[in-house]
């Protein structure tokens, strides 16, 4: 991703519907508990604004730090799957 608050714009930029879809999706994927990338999404969900520092504190309790760049590009590509799953159910593109 060309700016580290891409990812952020995204996910502030899906409506709740999008929103409910993308978690559908994904629960199907979660092993245990939660993924790194769910744990990520609703961090950023929940930010009202961008905040790079206060992110890397939130994700310091659950491990992942370490490889927030790989984990971002993984819910990016998700994020824009479950979009492309969401509309062609929405209107039957196949």
């Amino acid at each position: 991703m060309k700016s580290s608050d891409d990812l952020f714009r995204l996910v502030k930029s899906l409506t709740s519907a999008e929103k409910g879809y993308f978690k559908k999706y994904t629960a199907k994927h979660i092993i245990g508990d939660k993924n790194d990338y769910t744990i990520l999404f609703t961090i950023l969900d929940k930010m009202d604004e961008w905040d790079e520092e206060l992110l890397k504190r939130r994700l310091a309790k659950f491990g992942f730090s370490h490889r927030i760049s790989s984990v971002k590009n993984y819910l990016n590509k998700l994020i824009l799957e479950s979009l492309r799953a969401f509309y062609q159910h929405l209107f039957g593109n196949d």
